[in-house]
């Protein structure tokens, strides 16, 4: 009888297992080189200091942040901070308080690397939540991969990493990009788990910073996943929205009350459609080529509608409008992005017309997801059209351009981390940027008063004044200059001048 011979193949369930092994290493690999790459893009801020402003109010000289305690924390969570209602940013800096070591070199109770060190963990973990929502909403890992980088790298994140008090929209940051996972990772069950991560993660971006636009954001990721919302999904976006609203009205009720709208009124002499557009074209083109970031944009001065500024900023809208038009009927994830960007820009571009400046970097954090988004699939689209017509080394050299923007991308970073080393510096870089507009040079001189560098403002004061010699701001910080050098005279005379 003939022997049976049985091949030692390997039993039909090791041959998954070994192939699951793949995509596993795949993406722990991804999550390394994503984190490495946005720890690296906040590394060079670490050694910054408290920056004059919002870093004194809510971190140095906030007494239930400096003395850490659990009656303090408690505060923290029962109170509004200056205009705002931000408890979960402030419980952070009050931890980190705890740990932070004395700063001798300044004398200041708390050294700022525990805090600038938390940002960079935050933005790294925010660039990591991002490269998850990506690869969900495209299930593609190499797109996932590639907006992590983009959002770890590009320069407009360097703002709310730089500084401390960027803590807001970082946390905001985190929690609404966990509250966008919950929803799109929802199931046909009809179970609610999804919903009740979703509503504990908005809960927690509001007490971060408002960011009323998420829900509907979240409700446009879900459609395009799922291709379809229930009527229960309907009903608990329209919940999200309405609390994300009524967290709106009640911060824009505080800033009322602290006075900061009538102040904006007062210096305002552009109108709001001009500044949205404004504002608008200020964050598309530094997306494009992020050359001209800076700290503090000054409102317009008197900017007409039939202006040169505003015909390039309708031809980028325009631009941008066909972009969503095109991206509609070939590519529906850059659709998706672009709308994205769109939908979470929107509050921030109505902010434009109630705050003292224009544009702030920090705003772009959360909105740029979109961008990353659009532009990484319309790039996977033209790859996937290379592919098809040449050879892979082909395809390789055409990607060789996207590698180049991201190392730009990080060295542009890098170069503008020391604006954010101390107030002056901040300040000297809007002159840079905006050296045409007196309200600038009265900051810069503000920064070198708050310094405690009298001479230096006064030699600020000096330089503006020969091209505008009754600006009264001017006159204001060189009384103020002249008072902290103890020369009462003088201070007398500037301060009697006018009133800003």
């Amino acid at each position: 009888m003939a022997e049976t011979v049985v091949s030692e193949s390997p039993a039909p369930s090791a041959v998954p297992v070994r192939g699951a092994v793949r995509p596993v290493l795949a993406t722990i690999l991804m999550l390394i080189v994503v984190a490495g790459a946005a720890l690296a893009f906040g590394w060079p801020t670490r050694h910054g200091e408290f920056i004059s402003g919002d870093d004194y109010q809510f971190v140095v000289e906030h007494v239930f942040v400096n003395h850490p305690s659990l009656r303090h924390a408690w505060n923290l969570l029962t109170i509004v901070h200056g205009d705002l209602y931000q408890p979960l940013p402030m419980l952070s800096f009050q931890a980190n308080y705890a740990m932070a070591a004395p700063n001798a070199a300044r004398g200041d109770a708390a050294s700022p690397l525990t805090f600038h060190l938390t940002n960079i963990a935050l933005h790294g973990l925010n660039a990591l939540l991002a490269s998850f929502l990506a690869m969900r909403l495209s299930r593609r890992q190499s797109l996932g991969l590639l907006v992590g980088l983009m959002f770890a790298c590009h320069p407009f994140a360097l703002e709310p990493v730089a500084w401390v008090s960027g803590r807001m929209i970082l946390l905001a940051t985190t929690f609404s990009l966990l509250m966008l996972l919950a929803c799109v990772g929802r199931r046909e069950d009809g179970r609610w788990t999804w919903a009740w991560l979703a509503g504990i993660s908005w809960l927690l971006a509001l007490g971060s910073k408002v960011l009323p636009s998420v829900p509907i954001a979240a409700a446009a990721c879900d459609y395009h996943v799922h291709h379809r919302l229930p009527r229960r999904c309907w009903a608990t976006y329209l919940v999200l929205l309405v609390i994300g609203l009524g967290a709106t009205w009640a911060a824009a009720r505080s800033t009322g009350v602290s006075g900061l709208l009538d102040a904006t009124q007062v210096e305002s002499a552009t109108s709001a459609p001009v500044r949205v557009l404004l504002a608008g074209r200020y964050y598309l083109e530094n997306y494009v080529w992020p050359s001209r970031l800076s700290p503090w944009s000054p409102p317009p001065r008197e900017v007409a509608f039939a202006s040169s500024a505003v015909a390039v900023a309708l031809l980028e809208a325009a631009a941008f409008f066909m972009a969503v038009w095109l991206a509609w009927r070939h590519n529906r994830t850059c659709f998706l992005g672009l709308c994205l960007f769109a939908i979470l820009l929107a509050p921030f571009l109505a902010a434009t017309t109630a705050r003292r400046f224009l544009t702030a970097d920090r705003y772009m954090y959360l909105p740029i997801f979109g961008l990353h988004l659009a532009v990484t699939a319309a790039l996977m689209q033209v790859t996937d059209y290379l592919r098809k017509r040449l050879p892979r080394p082909a395809v390789f050299v055409a990607g060789a351009p996207i590698l180049a923007v991201l190392v730009a991308w990080m060295l542009t970073g890098w170069r503008y981390a020391p604006v954010w080393s101390d107030t002056v510096a901040q300040a000297r870089r809007a002159v840079e940027v905006y050296p045409d507009d007196p309200a600038v040079w009265a900051e810069l001189a503000r920064a070198n008063v708050s310094s405690r560098q009298p001479d230096a403002a006064l030699a600020v004061v000096n330089t503006a004044r020969e091209r505008w010699p009754d600006y009264p701001r001017l006159a204001l910080e060189a009384g103020e200059a002249h008072r902290l050098k103890g020369e009462m005279k003088q201070a007398e005379v500037e301060l009697n001048i006018t009133t800003p």
